[in-house]
């Protein structure tokens, strides 16, 4: 491939062909698809979604986080769609428990976001139970102000204790 950095599919590969059997070889682990999950976000998303297209047979739960069928040549990274449809397919009858797809409504992905969901229901077919499922969140906000009013209830408890040890 002529595209360099992290998306010339070299972290798939090497996901698929020295990760997941160094880790089988050297830990206790269950090896099979139903114990293996994968998830990935922005750029790890792509190599999310590449692996899950090229590898449906690997993991049952995914989760693919900001990214979708983008247009990413503005990056230098060139897609090959032509067996897109075929992935497709391979990963419907590959069954995943879960293919989880977020993004936020204002990041730059989200259209791409739309798009893939769009073609990945435009392959159901009926009684198909691929797990399908776009969540636009506003964690981050939600999480921050959690955090926020955490500081506060801190700060609180931190003032009652100095003015216990004033007295």
């Amino acid at each position: 491939s002529s595209v360099g950095g992290m998306a010339n599919k070299m972290f798939e590969k090497s996901l698929v062909k020295d990760v997941i059997p160094y880790v089988q070889s050297n830990f206790r682990v269950k090896s099979n698809k139903e114990n293996r999950a994968l998830t990935g976000l922005s750029m790890g998303g792509l190599q999310t979604m590449n692996t899950s297209f090229d590898h449906p047979e690997l993991f049952n739960y995914v989760g693919v986080m900001s990214m979708g069928f983008a247009d990413l040549s503005r990056f230098g990274i060139e897609v090959d769609h032509s067996k897109r449809k075929q992935q497709i397919q391979a990963l419907k009858k590959a069954n995943p428990a879960l293919y989880w797809i977020a993004c936020g409504e204002d990041d730059f992905l989200y259209e791409s976001v739309v798009t893939m969901r769009k073609e990945l229901d435009s392959e159901k077919r009926e009684r198909e139970s691929l797990c399908l499922c776009v969540c636009v969140f506003v964690c981050l906000c939600v999480c921050e102000r959690e955090r926020e009013r955490e500081r506060e209830r801190n700060w609180m408890r931190e003032q009652k204790r100095e003015e216990k040890w004033r007295k």
